[in-house]
C-alpha cells in the first residue's frame, strides 16, 4: 500500500540560536519558516526545503534564506546547500496511516541544520 505522493509542508517555529551571524552576537531566539515540497513514497523520495530565518543580533535582525534539495530513504533524509555549514537532516513520520497496512496520508517532519554566516 505504498503510494507516490507530493506533499507541501509549511512549518513555523522559534529555533534555538547561538553564536554569531554576519559578525554579530545572537541575542535571542530566532523565527523560522520552512516550506517543504516532498515527492515520493514511504520507501523514499526527494524534496526541497525553502528555509527562511530571522535572527536577532547585536547588529539588528539578520535574515537568512536557503533553498535546500534533499533525498530520503524510509524516514530519514539529507540535503546540503552552500548557506548551510552542516547537512540538513530531515526526519519524516507518518501521523495518519502506517506505510504498511495503510498509505500515509499525513506526515510530520523535523529538520536540523547549521548556517554559514
Amino acid at each position: 500500500m505504498l503510494e507516490d505522493a507530493r506533499v507541501t509542508a509549511v512549518g513555523h517555529s522559534a529555533p534555538h540560536c547561538i553564536g554569531r551571524v554576519r559578525g554579530h552576537d545572537v541575542t535571542g531566539a530566532g523565527e523560522l519558516e520552512s516550506n517543504e515540497v516532498i515527492e515520493g513514497s514511504c520507501r523514499g523520495g526527494r524534496g526541497v526545503a525553502d528555509i527562511r530565518m530571522t535572527i536577532p543580533t547585536s547588529g539588528g535582525v539578520q535574515e537568512v534564506r536557503a533553498l535546500v534539495p534533499f533525498v530520503y530513504t524510509g524516514a530519514v533524509g539529507v540535503g546540503h546547500s552552500t548557506v548551510l555549514s552542516e547537512n540538513l537532516i530531515v526526519v519524516l513520520a507518518a501521523v495518519e496511516g502506517d506505510c504498511v497496512t495503510a498509505p500515509a496520508t499525513k506526515l510530520q517532519y523535523w529538520d536540523t541544520f547549521a548556517i554559514n554566516t
